[in-house]
């Protein structure tokens, strides 16, 4: 009978993780202002990203074919290794992003309990059988095993976003959805930068391709409504957008104005 590798794989898979997420420099700082109830989430989304980042080296240092068996990454080895370190990048990014709320949600008065994410499970086990396919160049798992790494990392903070942010607007709340471009953004990124009403958000908003760091978060303020008695607040169109610009202190993008934007940074050049 073949030895199973898997347990003693995946225990060095977690050490090394761990070690290199305590030595991190960004992380160290990043979980100070945790204590200190300063972290935003822009910095969390960064965070999240900066998790897949160890990860995605982790695998690549600790896995190679030399300790798989005849060489190549089986299903039911990459299900039971890939899966269980990225549900703990998901645990991790969520843990952080329900203090950062709460640290904001005292500060403006909201007495809302953040929800986690959903854990991608489709997307995980697409990746998981792309990591394992029969057949592929080991580059090719190396390269499987590095962006999709990083960037569904990230997405745990997106999801999280998505999730709460659906949430208090069901409750009544005013929420803006915010993309901002980090690092070279690309003019698909650019599109998309801006901040948008609940009710305007583009579908798009919360994709990322690989290599993209752009965060997406949002912003709550108070309720458009009286959740007591479901009585519209009186103020007309023009009195709600003040209020929601003074408020959130943003800028609002219409695709249309992102658009426009994008062909302004194109002439400049």
């Amino acid at each position: 009978m073949a030895q199973d590798i898997v347990p003693e794989l995946l225990q060095k898979i977690q050490d090394d993780f761990q070690k290199a997420v305590s030595a991190d420099e960004n992380i160290r700082k990043f979980l100070k202002k945790i204590r200190d109830g300063t972290a935003t989430m822009d910095e969390t989304s960064l965070f999240a990203r900066n998790l897949g980042d160890i990860l995605a080296e982790i695998l690549k240092k600790d896995i190679t074919q030399d300790v798989l068996p005849n060489g190549r990454m089986y299903y039911n080895i990459a299900e039971r290794t890939i899966k269980p370190v990225l549900m703990k990048n998901y645990e991790l990014t969520n843990e952080a992003a329900k203090v950062v709320q709460k640290a904001i949600d005292q500060e403006n008065g909201i007495g809302l309990n953040a929800m986690s994410g959903t854990f991608p499970d489709e997307r995980v086990e697409t990746l998981v059988s792309a990591i394992s396919e029969e057949g592929i160049e080991w580059e090719e798992v190396e390269r499987r095993m590095d962006e999709p790494v990083r960037n569904i990392s990230q997405s745990f903070l997106d999801d999280f976003i998505a999730m709460n942010a659906k949430f208090r607007y069901r409750e009544g709340m005013d929420v803006v959805i915010v993309r901002k471009l980090h690092g070279g953004a690309c003019a698909w990124c650019r599109n998309l930068a801006g901040a948008y009403g609940y009710e305007d958000v583009p579908a798009d908003v919360y994709r990322r391709h690989d290599n993209c760091r752009c965060t997406v978060t949002y912003k709550s303020g108070k309720y458009l409504e009286n959740v007591w008695t479901k009585k519209n607040w009186t103020a007309d169109d023009k009195e709600l957008e003040k209020r929601r610009n003074l408020r959130l202190g943003l800028t609002r993008r219409t695709r249309e104005q992102a658009r426009q934007k994008e062909k302004e940074l194109k002439e400049r050049k």
